[in-house]
Formats: C-alpha cells, sequence, structure tokens
C-alpha cells in the first residue's frame, strides 16, 4: 500500500540529525517521531535496525512483528 507510513521515534540523541533530514514531530523528552512512506518491509527493518536502539517503531504492528523476528533471527545467528 504506498499510503501506508511507518511511525518511528528517534531518541533526544539524535533528534538533531534526524531533524535536519526532514519532518518531524518534537516530543517534550527532546525524541521525535517521523512518518515514512512503507514501501517495502525489508527497507524498514534495515532502516530501523541502522540507529540501534535510538530507534523504536510504533506502528505499524507488522513492521514491529517483523523487526522483533529479525533480531531474534540475529540473536540465534550470534548465539
Amino acid at each position: 500500500n504506498a499510503e501506508e507510513v511507518m511511525r518511528v521515534r528517534y531518541s533526544a540523541h539524535i533528534a538533531r540529525w534526524i531533524a535536519e533530514h526532514g519532518k518531524v514531530e518534537e516530543q517534550p523528552d527532546g525524541s521525535v517521531i517521523v512518518e515514512h512512506a512503507l514501501l517495502d518491509d525489508d527497507w524498514a527493518v534495515r532502516h530501523v535496525l541502522q540507529y540501534g536502539p535510538e530507534a523504536k517503531v510504533l506502528g505499524p504492528p507488522r513492521i514491529q512483528a517483523v523487526l522483533t523476528e529479525r533480531l531474534e533471527q540475529l540473536l540465534e545467528e550470534s548465539a
């Protein structure tokens, strides 16, 4: 669905950098929320993983589930 969006909260630690690259919704704690066009689930997972704990997917739930599955795979591979 070309109109589907992924909402991501970026920590205050990287919020300024994220804000330089597009429209953000500033939060009271210094973090920012960004809506990204969601055209590809694999892109979404790669995008969030590159920021490690500094990024959290707020939705959609499907992407949260795919991300959780990928993290579990990475943990199994490193064990």
